[in-house]
């Protein structure tokens, strides 16, 4: 990569971050979509109990109540955890809709009371006339004020989707630490881009803005080290397969391999294994990050060099290179053997 900074975000940086921002999406969306779900439905359950208790205090004044408090009518009528659960999952589809607005909402909500409160007068202890346009009115005030504070209103009384609520959050966010880091028009979200796509791309330009110089530095030359150690072991092993490939054919097969395989091969499990533990467990202990002013605890660095497998192929060999010590060693004893017969008979053969 030459040290390039700008080959190094595209080849080593930039993919990390993917791979980051792709396994947060499903948590992340679980954990908003069921703090959502759970305010709509303290929501709802809020709303209706305010509906119920006036329609109950109507029926007490005009002395056509059975003496029931709010909560004996909504448990007689099964005003429970799940029928309101089932209330805010009809009202989070509603708002989650492409075309959803807050006069949308704000009706299905009301239609919501309604039924609820229809469902109340089977109690028989509450009087539901005064439950008109008035209080139609106060609902959607109601729900406007929420989804203000939610920042889920658009011109237009149009909303934005509940799914992505989560996302407007982190987008405003990071919008905010990167002020005077990077332009608006960096900042600036793409026609057609998706709330999530485009928290993705602030968190990597967040990131990479914050990123300094040092790790740039460090990478290059690891890179470099791991570019010209490539080439090293393969010219290495090559000419180590190549003689034990010709000596394979000849008289005597075994070859001064020996020596060299445990020469290199240490040095490459040093290289390979040993750089994997440097870097993801000893440098992120020694190097402490919060002292050079970063944002960032910790800096787990995890190189996938091209030594690391072989490092390990290479003690699996290790299993293989005794085996073929004991073979060879049988085989140059047949050949000695078979050499001492031969003279002995006079120069006959000898065949094992």
């Amino acid at each position: 990569m030459g040290g390039s900074k700008e080959k190094i975000n595209q080849q080593i940086l930039e993919p990390n971050i993917d791979d980051l921002t792709e396994i947060m999406h499903e948590p992340f969306d679980l954990i908003a979509e069921y703090t959502i779900r759970s305010v709509l439905t303290s929501t709802i359950k809020a709303e209706v109990t305010k509906a119920v208790d006036q329609a109950v205090q109507e029926a007490q004044s005009k002395g056509i109540g059975t003496g029931a408090t709010t909560e004996e009518v909504m448990e007689e009528v099964g005003m429970d955890d799940v029928y309101f659960k089932n209330f805010s999952n009809a009202l989070y589809t509603a708002a989650n809709s492409d075309t959803a607005t807050v006069d949308s909402v704000s009706e299905v909500l009301y239609q919501q009371i309604d039924e609820a409160l229809a469902k109340a007068e089977e109690s028989g202890g509450v009087d539901t006339s005064k439950f008109g346009e008035d209080t139609k009115t106060s609902v959607k005030e109601n729900m406007l004020s929420i989804l203000n504070q939610l920042e889920l209103v658009e011109e237009g009384g149009k909303l934005k989707k509940l799914s992505d609520i989560s996302y407007s959050y982190l987008a405003k966010y990071l919008k905010e630490q990167l002020n005077g880091k990077a332009t608006e028009e960096e900042m600036a979200q793409n026609t057609g881009e998706s709330a999530s796509d485009y928290v993705d791309r602030l968190l990597k330009l967040y990131v990479l803005k914050i990123m300094p110089v040092m790790v740039y530095q460090v990478i290059a030359y690891v890179c470099l080290g791991l570019y010209i150690g490539l080439f090293l072991f393969a010219i290495i092993w090559g000419v180590l397969f190549l003689i034990t490939l010709i000596k394979t054919f000849m008289k005597k097969p075994w070859t001064f391999f020996g020596p060299l395989f445990w020469l290199v091969g240490p040095l490459q499990i040093v290289l390979g294994i040993g750089l994997t533990v440097a870097f993801k467990f000893v440098i992120p202990n020694t190097i402490k990050l919060t002292e050079l002013g970063l944002p960032i605890n910790t800096l787990v660095l995890a190189p996938r060099s091209y030594a690391l497998i072989p490092s390990i192929l290479f003690v699996v060999c290790i299993v293989l290179a005794i085996v073929y010590g004991f073979f060879k060693r049988r085989c140059k004893e047949d050949i000695e053997m078979s050499r001492r017969m031969n003279a002995h008979q006079g120069g006959r053969p000898y065949v094992k």
